[in-house]
């Protein structure tokens, strides 16, 4: 098993497309490897001059490829999804709506897993407070799961 990890395209669809080649992913048809896992850490939009396109691109490959394309998000995301964004980007209204509607159909993460070798994944890292409220958890895959369980608890 081989997994890919791209992370902060920033809405930068070229850049975008070309990571994802050189993880082996076919964008005519969407198709991904069974043998490949691509995570997107984050940060899709905002920056560039493409963020709806990067945005439809990466909930299209994550609804053609569910077991193969994780999408976690990043502060950027996370700017527009909470109720009162921290920062000003460069976002567009209809990026924001996009995003919004994406994470209605709770296909983003905030963290991801891979066993070989074991590696939790998150747009930036685990804060060791987080950690500890968390439980401590050793496996990454727990790690993961109690991370993605945390969005939107008082732990968010």
């Amino acid at each position: 098993m081989r997994t890919y990890v791209i992370g902060d395209v920033s809405g930068h669809l070229g850049a975008f497309r070309r990571a994802l080649t050189a993880a082996e992913v076919d964008l005519d048809s969407l198709f991904i490897p069974d043998d490949v896992t691509v995570v997107s850490v984050g940060d899709l939009m905002d920056r560039g001059p493409d963020s709806v396109a990067v945005l439809e691109l990466a909930r299209a490959l994550a609804e053609a490829n569910p077991d193969r394309y994780l999408q976690l998000i990043g502060n950027h995301e996370v700017n527009w999804l909470d109720s009162y964004p921290l920062f000003v980007t460069h976002s567009t209204a209809p990026a924001i709506d996009a995003l919004r509607e994406w994470a209605l159909h709770g296909t983003l993460y905030v963290a991801a897993a891979i066993a070989d070798p074991p590696t939790l994944i998150t747009h930036a890292g685990l804060a060791i407070g987080l950690h500890a409220q968390l439980g401590s958890p050793h496996d990454p895959v727990v790690a993961a799961q109690r991370l993605n369980a945390a969005w939107n608890s008082p732990l968010h």
